[in-house]
């Protein structure tokens, strides 16, 4: 089972997407995958 981002954790991840403008350099960042930012970016 996979651990669930926390609201803080969720929160940076949209910042930095907003700042680099790339799944794969906000994932680096963030320790996460490419498709766990295009899912928080998508609010699902």
């Amino acid at each position: 089972m996979a651990a669930r981002l926390t609201d803080e954790q969720i929160k940076k991840i949209i910042a930095d997407y907003l700042e680099l403008e790339s799944y794969n350099a906000v994932a680096k960042r963030n320790d996460v995958s490419p498709n766990t930012v295009k899912k928080v970016r998508s609010g699902r």
